[in-house]
């Protein structure tokens, strides 16, 4: 097992016997890559461990597309999908995307939400009404994210050879971020094209790298981000088949609509060049704490609501796309020493975080990008560990800072500062491993830093559950519905709800009070009956919580023995909940005996 960079000679050549034809014969070690172990003789993957991996991976996910929350038990439903199914909705009443309203992605997305959104409607009425949209647009990005987990072994193959392509595209198949990015986003639609015009531009194929990175592009504005690799690294005849394939597929996808009605297409450009900063350092300095608001779907048919912002910008905004520029032409001045392949890779990551870095917003599907780039370039332990700690405060900022404790704005700012310190850390990796040179006492730094990571990783653990108790018992962060109910209660008196799912998000804030469940499950209705007959005797009024989201029968079986045990003094609503306040009859004859 030979390791890069293991000797003091950072220039030394290493020559690999050829008992193997795939293997490559020469490998420049680079003090870039120190941790990479390249491909030796005493290593051997076969082709079938990866067709294995391939095959598990699209398995598990064909199965949680299905059988999976999207959101788990944190968030009620997928975060778009519900979003991405109006535009279809939109359709059936002939108002389609560029053509009658603005969009903030470019066009070809939207185009095929709609037409799967078409073919969902063919098919009989699901349990749920999102069903068969969901596993649709699931599927759809399944096959994008099967293809980018063959481009990520494909790359990291030309890298470092088979046995650490398969090590980047395990590491990659069990990460937790692409999986739920494509159960809730389409950014797996968008990362394929960008690691498809990175594998062409591995491969010199100049014209297709071109076509890739327009039409990514016109899905969405990441795979780009290749270009300035392209440019830099190809000759002129490579530069310019680069530039004027990926215009032709721009202009290709484009000219519809501008002959259309060009109103729209330049509408949603200029929203996306005109859009406030949101969830960056940048959104923090501007004092907005919030995620990337937008106008309201049925508002777009409006051209001047493209402009919108949710916030005033108060920062030099091209004196920081200036810096972002003078960034990158300093990282390019100088051409690489180490092998093209591992330079136009490095070259496109590093680009990729310094965008992340100086643009003006970030959301959590963003992560997906740089991850996958992490685990072709350092398909090692340290690798991992950013891409843990980086899905770990992403998934602290959404769901659980937007969701739950969006007024701590501490929160975010530990997240943001802590990602944009692991992108300028990977910026920095990735710039050394271009000039193949090693950050000067960077592997010991990082060594030292993996125990106090792994403290703060489980600190930040206790102290999230810590945070939820205490945001919960917080009386102006308690829900209305417990509020107006914890006015109306006196003490000792029965609080009757409907559901399962209303008596668990009531519980917690009524452990003194006698919180009775009214669903049924294995009990008869006698069996009820009697006990909520003990539960209300001698008492002075019973509230009843009803659950309009649960069973009907269930609820018309209570207000019927409730009807029978008093009369209604008080009837209020918070959304689907419903509290009505019973005091007894005058004169009651006896308990209820039937509802």
């Amino acid at each position: 097992m030979l390791y890069f960079a293991g000797r003091k000679n950072a220039r030394e050549k290493r020559i690999i016997p050829d008992e193997n034809p795939a293997r490559r014969s020469v490998l420049n070690e680079d003090a870039g890559t120190r941790n990479v172990v390249v491909d030796g003789p005493g290593q051997r993957t076969t082709t079938g461990d990866w067709r294995l991996l391939l095959v598990l991976f699209v398995l598990f996910r064909i199965m949680a597309l299905v059988f999976l929350r999207p959101g788990g038990y944190l968030l009620t439903d997928s975060v778009d999908f519900p979003f991405y199914r109006q535009i279809g909705e939109f359709s059936l009443s002939g108002y389609y995307p560029y053509l009658h309203y603005w969009f903030e992605y470019p066009p070809v997305f939207p185009w095929v939400v709609v037409g799967l959104y078409r073919l969902s409607v063919l098919l009989p009425p699901p349990v749920q009404d999102l069903f068969w949209f969901q596993v649709f647009v699931s599927s759809f990005l399944l096959a994008c994210e099967t293809g980018s987990l063959v481009l990520v072994h494909r790359l990291s193959r030309e890298l470092w050879g088979e046995a650490q392509a398969f090590r980047s595209a395990l590491i990659y198949a069990s990460l937790f971020a692409p999986l739920f990015t494509m159960l809730n986003w389409f950014d797996s639609f968008a990362l394929f094209f960008l690691l498809l015009a990175t594998w062409l531009i591995v491969r010199r194929r100049y014209w297709l790298a071109g076509l890739a990175s327009g039409i990514g592009f016109m899905v969405k504005i990441f795979p780009i981000i290749v270009a300035p690799a392209a440019l830099r690294y190809f000759k002129n005849r490579g530069r310019l088949a680069f530039a004027v394939a990926a215009a032709t597929a721009m202009l290709a996808v484009a000219l519809p609509f501008v002959v259309f009605d060009s109103r729209w297409i330049l509408a949603s450009f200029r929203g996306m060049i005109a859009r406030s900063s949101w969830e960056t350092v940048w959104a923090l300095l501007e004092n907005y704490f919030s995620f990337g608001a937008m106008p309201s779907l049925s508002d777009r048919f409006n051209v001047d609501a493209a402009v919108w912002s949710s916030h005033p910008a108060t920062l030099p905004w091209p004196i920081i796309d200036l810096a972002f520029l003078l960034s990158c032409v300093l990282v390019f001045i100088k051409r690489p020493t180490i092998p093209f392949p591992r330079a136009a890779v490095a070259a496109v990551a590093l680009t990729l975080n310094l965008f992340l870095i100086f643009s003006k917003g970030y959301s959590p599907q963003f992560l997906v990008y740089p991850l996958a780039l992490l685990v072709v370039l350092r398909p090692d332990g340290w690798g991992v560990a950013y891409a843990t700690v980086l899905t770990a405060a992403n998934l602290v900022e959404f769901p659980v800072y937007i969701d739950y404790f969006p007024e701590q704005h501490w929160i975010l700012w530990s997240t943001v500062l802590l990602r944009t310190l692991i992108f300028g850390m990977l910026s920095l990796d990735y710039a050394m491993m271009l000039l193949n040179r090693a950050v000067p006492h960077w592997r010991p730094i990082e060594r030292q830093l993996a125990l106090p990571s792994a403290i703060l990783l489980g600190g930040g653990v206790v102290l999230g559950a810590a945070l939820l108790l205490q945001h919960s018992a917080q009386p102006d962060q308690q829900p209305a519905v417990v509020r107006y109910v914890r006015s109306q209660v006196a003490p000792s008196e029965v609080l009757l709800v409907s559901s399962r799912d209303a008596f668990y998000r009531l519980q917690p804030y009524f452990r003194d009070e006698p919180l009775v469940l009214g669903e049924w499950s294995d009990e008869s209705e006698d069996a009820l009956r009697q006990r909520l007959n003990a539960a209300s005797a001698g008492k002075s009024q019973v509230l009843l919580i009803l659950d309009h989201n649960g069973n009907e029968a269930i609820t018309y079986w209570l207000l019927r023995w409730c009807n029978r045990w008093g009369i209604v003094q008080s009837d209020s609503w918070f959304d689907s909940l419903e509290v009505v306040k019973y005091v007894p009859h005058l004169a009651p004859s006896s308990t209820p005996s039937s509802p």
